[in-house]
């Protein structure tokens, strides 16, 4: 991905630190004058260390977010990010918002919109489910929302289908693993398409065979 970038003429990279040490550890072989530096915060390996770097760079001016992860991961930085324009790569456990790509492809094509050789208008806002609590937005969601009878998930993956009474799904589409797959059964949705789907679960009606998990 730094070979893309670097390729497009980009001279500057700000990244936030992880624990396996992946954009320095990718620096390391690179033999180019990108200036690759990490955002200064405070890191605590939690999601919102992901929401905080999101909303720093949006800050700062970044041309273009590059993400590594699923679908948690990319709902983290939809929460802050802004307008910035997002290239989501798959590589969590549900990947239903983001896709694979080479990491290559992936850098050349962030360094073009980045700097300005392809123009950002291009890119395809995508749709997203918001959650409203007494009149605020409480938190917002880019594939599922899920009503379940369990306590205490929070924005954690539900194993089991049968705590859930009603999903509101942004995206349903064939292939695709989660909570989401049930619905691709039902009424296939594409991320392109502007509706979404409620499906009301239960014991009566009609049954499908989905993949939640990996």
């Amino acid at each position: 991905m730094l070979a893309g970038l670097a390729f497009t003429g980009i001279r500057r990279v700000r990244f936030l630190p992880d624990s396996y040490q992946i954009v320095g550890r990718a620096a390391d072989g690179l033999h180019s004058d990108v200036e690759i530096e990490p955002l200064p915060l405070a890191v605590h390996f939690t999601v919102e260390d992901t929401v905080r770097a999101a909303g720093l760079l949006a800050e700062s001016g970044a041309a273009c977010i590059v993400t590594l992860g699923g679908d948690g991961t990319n709902r983290a930085v939809a929460k802050a990010c802004g307008d910035v324009p997002l290239i989501a790569i798959a590589t969590g456990t549900n990947n239903v918002f983001p896709q694979m790509v080479d990491g290559t492809l992936a850098g050349i094509a962030a360094g073009l919109i980045a700097s300005g050789h392809v123009p950002s208008t291009l890119a395809r806002r995508t749709k997203r489910l918001e959650i409203w609590l007494d009149g605020e937005l409480a938190d917002i969601a880019l594939v599922d929302v899920a009503i379940s009878q369990h306590p205490f998930i929070g924005t954690r993956a539900i194993w089991d289908p049968s705590t859930v009474h009603e999903l509101v799904l942004a995206r349903t589409e064939p292939g695709c693993i989660g909570l989401s797959s049930i619905g691709a059964h039902l009424c296939p949705l594409a991320r392109e398409d502007e509706r979404g789907l409620h499906i009301h679960l239960g014991d009566q009606g009609q049954p499908v065979s989905a993949i939640l998990a990996p």
